[in-house]
């Protein structure tokens, strides 16, 4: 089962909790999985059956190109973070 990090700003969903575990065969189900235990973290990740555009995931360390339908077979963590913007 994956550790998922939450960031900082979201921690209040998850009672202070910084890393939790939740299972999926892909991040959208992951959060779905998440939701149940923690309400609310849906909605703040997801838009539709999108990433909200100011949420970036990494898979093992690395940025999920699929996002919401990234696999998670075999997968040790799931990082969810804010997307950094400006000029």
């Amino acid at each position: 089962m994956p550790t998922v990090r939450i960031p900082r700003a979201l921690r209040t969903l998850t009672c202070g909790q910084s890393v939790v575990t939740a299972e999926g065969l892909n991040v959208r189900q992951l959060i779905d999985e998440l939701d149940l235990h923690y309400p609310g973290l849906k909605q703040a990740l997801m838009c539709g059956d999108k990433l909200q555009a100011h949420v970036l995931v990494a898979v093992d360390g690395q940025v999920a190109l699929l996002g919401a339908r990234q696999p998670l077979a075999g997968i040790e963590e799931v990082t969810f973070l804010p997307a950094i913007s400006g000029g």
